[in-house]
C-alpha cells in the first residue's frame, strides 16, 4: 500500500552503500524519450576472475565501451551468497577485451562454478525527459548463458523528468520464474516444475526455495512466491512450493534484482498437463540527477505468476509471483507528484494456488528536499553539506 511521507531519522547501524551523490559529467548530452526506448548502454559479462585491488578486468566484449566511460560491475549469480556485490568505476584505457580502471577494485569477482558478473556502461546525460507515452527501459536479464540486462543505471547533471503518462520501467526484467510442471502421459510419475532463479543461481527442479526464488509446486501444489524484502508466500494445497527467502539490505549495500516465482505443479491420469510459470522478478533501476520530477511512473515491479490452465478433465496449478527489484533515486531535489508513482512491488500468485511475491527495496538519497510517496516505503538518506550522510529510515 502507499503511505504518506513521514521523516524518521534513526541510526541503522549499517554503513550506507553510496557516498556523496554523483550526477556525472553529462558527456552524452540530453535524452528525450517519446516512444519505447531501450537505454543505449554497452553491456557485457566478466570473462576472467578479478581480485580486489585489481586495476584491470577482462570482459567478453569491449564493443561499445570508450575511455572515460563510467561502468557498473555487479555480481548476478553467486551460490556463495555474494549476489549484488557491485561498484562503479571509470575506464582509463581499453586494449582488446581488457578494460583498465581509474581506481582499484574494492571487491573480488571470482568466476567459480555458478558465478557470473555483469559489466555495463552508465550513461551520463545533461537532461532526461520521458514524455507522455514514452517508455525508457532495458533488455531483460538473460540468465547464466547471457548474464546481461535487467539493470538500468544513468546519471544526469540537470533535470530528470518523467511526465504524466511517461514510464521508466524494469518490470519483469529480473530473475526468471520457474517453469510449471509438465505431466506427460497416462501413469507418468507425478511431476514438479522449477524453482525461480535468484542471486544464488538459475532455475532448478525443486519444491524448496532457491534462495529468494520460490519453490515449485508438485501435483496439485501451487508455486511459491519469491522473496526479497521479506519472504514470499507459499503456494497452497498439498505439496505446495516453498516460498522464497528474504535477502538484501535497505541501504542497497547489495544491488539485487527480484527473484522468480516457483512454477506450479500438475497432475492428470489421462492427458498432459502443465502448471503455470512463475513470475519474473523486477530488475534494478539506479538513477542520479540534480533534480528529479516524477509525474509518471518509475518501477521495478515483478510479474505475477501464471494462472492455472484448465483442461476438460483437470488442470495444473498456478505459478508463484516474482519479487520486486532494487530501486535507487539520488537527487539534489526530488518531487514525486500526485500523478506519479515509484514502485518495487511483488507479483501476485497466479489464480488457483500460486503464492504472492515480496516487494523489493527502494532507497532515496537527497541533498536539499524530497516529497512524495513510494511503494514499498523507501529508506531515505539525507546527504549533508559536510559530505556526511544522516542515516535514517524514512517511511512514507
Amino acid at each position: 500500500m502507499r503511505c504518506t511521507l513521514v521523516f524518521l531519522l534513526a541510526l541503522l547501524g549499517i554503513s550506507p552503500a553510496f557516498s556523496q551523490i554523483d550526477f556525472g559529467d553529462g558527456h552524452d548530452g540530453p535524452l528525450v524519450v517519446s516512444g519505447e526506448v531501450f537505454l543505449a548502454a554497452a553491456r557485457t559479462a566478466l570473462a576472467a576472475p578479478a581480485s580486489a585491488g585489481a586495476t584491470q578486468i577482462t570482459v567478453a566484449s569491449s564493443v561499445g565501451f570508450a575511455v572515460g566511460d563510467e561502468i557498473l560491475i555487479v555480481t548476478m549469480f553467486d551460490p556463495g551468497g555474494g549476489g549484488g556485490t557491485h561498484e562503479f568505476r571509470h575506464l582509463a584505457g581499453i586494449s582488446g577485451a581488457d578494460l583498465s580502471l581509474d581506481t582499484p577494485l574494492g571487491h573480488p569477482y571470482p568466476l567459480n562454478p555458478g558465478q557470473a558478473h555483469q559489466v555495463l556502461e552508465v550513461p551520463q546525460f545533461t537532461d532526461v525527459t520521458v514524455e507522455s507515452g514514452g517508455v525508457l527501459t532495458v533488455p531483460a536479464f538473460g540468465g547464466m548463458a547471457n548474464p546481461r540486462g535487467g539493470v538500468l543505471a544513468l546519471r544526469c547533471t540537470g533535470a530528470f523528468t518523467v511526465e504524466e503518462g511517461g514510464t521508466v520501467t524494469v518490470d519483469g526484467r529480473g530473475y526468471i520464474g520457474g517453469k510449471g510442471a509438465l505431466y506427460g502421459t497416462y501413469y507418468f510419475p507425478r511431476e514438479m516444475g522449477e524453482a525461480g532463479a535468484s542471486p544464488l543461481g538459475p532455475n532448478l527442479q525443486s519444491r524448496s526455495a532457491n534462495g529468494g526464488g520460490g519453490g515449485s509446486g508438485r501435483d496439485y501444489g501451487g508455486g511459491g512466491g519469491a522473496g526479497h524484502q521479506w519472504s514470499g508466500q507459499p503456494g497452497t494445497s498439498s505439496n505446495f512450493g516453498v516460498p522464497g527467502e528474504a535477502y538484501g539490505w535497505p541501504n542497497l549495500a547489495v544491488l539485487n534484482m527480484g527473484s522468480g516465482g516457483g512454477g506450479g505443479g500438475a497432475f492428470s491420469v489421462h492427458w498432459p498437463r502443465r502448471g503455470g510459470t512463475g513470475g519474473m522478478g523486477g530488475g534494478v533501476c539506479a538513477l542520479a540527477a540534480s533534480s528529479v520530477i516524477i509525474g509518471g511512473s518509475v518501477s521495478c515491479d515483478a510479474n505475477p505468476g501464471q494462472d492455472r490452465v484448465v483442461y476438460h478433465d483437470g488442470s495444473g496449478s498456478a505459478g508463484g509471483g516474482g519479487s520486486g527489484g532494487s530501486l535507487s533515486l539520488q537527487a539534489g531535489d526530488l518531487v514525486i507528484l500526485s500523478t506519479g508513482s515509484v514502485t518495487s512491488r511483488g507479483g501476485s500468485g497466479g489464480y488457483y494456488q500460486g503464492g504472492d511475491g515480496s516487494a523489493g527495496w527502494v532507497r532515496i538519497d537527497y541533498l536539499n528536499s524530497v516529497s512524495g510517496m513510494t511503494d514499498p516505503p523507501a529508506f531515505v538518506y539525507h546527504q549533508l553539506s559536510s559530505g556526511e550522510i544522516s542515516e535514517g529510515a524514512v517511511w512514507r
